[in-house]
C-alpha cells in the first residue's frame, strides 16, 4: 500500500525483488510504464485501475498463461513477456500493441 502515497506516479521498476503477485497498483492511475523483470509473479493481474499504462515490462517471471489480466489496457503500446513459461498468446488483444 506503500505506493497509494504517490497517486501521481508514472513510472515503476521493482527488478529483482521476489515479488509473487502484482497488487498494490490500484492508486496509481497515471501509471505509465511498470518494469516488474526477473520476479516470482505468476499471473498477471491487479492492473485493471492502471488505464493509462503504455509500457509493462514482465520477462522471466513465471507466468504460464495470459489470462484477463491485460483486459482494459488499451493504451499498451510495448509488452516484454519473455523468458516465461507462455505456451499461447490466445486472448491477447491490445489494439495498440505495437512491441511485442
Amino acid at each position: 500500500r506503500t505506493l497509494a502515497y504517490f497517486p501521481k506516479l508514472q513510472s515503476v521498476s521493482l527488478i529483482q525483488q521476489d515479488i509473487q503477485k502484482i497488487e498494490g497498483l490500484e492508486y496509481s492511475p497515471e501509471l505509465q510504464r511498470l518494469l516488474l523483470n526477473e520476479n516470482s509473479i505468476k499471473k498477471i493481474e491487479g492492473l485493471q485501475n492502471c488505464l493509462n499504462l503504455q509500457k509493462l515490462y514482465l520477462p522471466f517471471n513465471c507466468i504460464k498463461e495470459i489470462g484477463s489480466g491485460l483486459a482494459g489496457l488499451e493504451q499498451l503500446e510495448v509488452l516484454w513477456l519473455a523468458g516465461n513459461q507462455l505456451r499461447s498468446l490466445e486472448n491477447l488483444v491490445l489494439p495498440s500493441l505495437t512491441e511485442l
